[in-house]
């Protein structure tokens, strides 16, 4: 007796048939459960959304209050700064801590930033204005404002 008679053919179409489309049916399947994910997330869930009983429960929110605020004789406390407050000409900076302790980095005020490596260095401005100087710490991936001081170049 041969099996081959007695099975039947239409199964094992079906069965080429989905493999051959697999990809296409999966793709299909991960589409609509997206577009159906997008739709729930950006819908208006009024039907959906529940409103919370009522208590007497108050929530309050504020600001943290800035321990990082510095003033400018903090900033002389890290900084000295020496030579003429002119435009084009060169200001020197000594940074009275130690450069290799931490990553130390000076905010300019005029788009410019020196990484500090060594306790002196210069920088001159090339508009007049007033300029806010940071004097900025970073130390495990998080940055930290050490000082800040405005200065005035004619």
């Amino acid at each position: 007796m041969h099996l081959d008679n007695y099975t039947s053919l239409n199964g094992v179409s079906l069965n080429t048939s989905i493999s051959k489309h697999f990809e296409q049916i999966l793709l299909t399947i991960v589409a609509c459960l997206g577009l159906l994910g997008s739709v729930y997330i950006f819908a208006d869930n009024t039907l959906l959304a529940t409103n919370p009983p009522e208590s007497n429960f108050q929530l309050f929110c504020a600001a943290p209050a800035d321990t990082n605020e510095s003033t400018s004789s903090d900033f002389d406390k890290y900084v000295k700064i020496e030579g003429d407050y002119k435009v084009d000409s060169e200001l020197r900076f000594q940074f009275l801590g130690d450069p290799k302790a931490s990553r130390y980095v000076m905010e300019m005020g005029d788009e410019m930033r020196h990484i500090i490596t060594t306790n002196n260095f210069t920088h001159a401005y090339s508009k007049s204005g007033k300029y806010t100087i940071e004097l900025k710490e970073i130390k495990r991936g998080l940055i930290t404002v050490l000082a800040s001081k405005e200065i005035k170049i004619k």
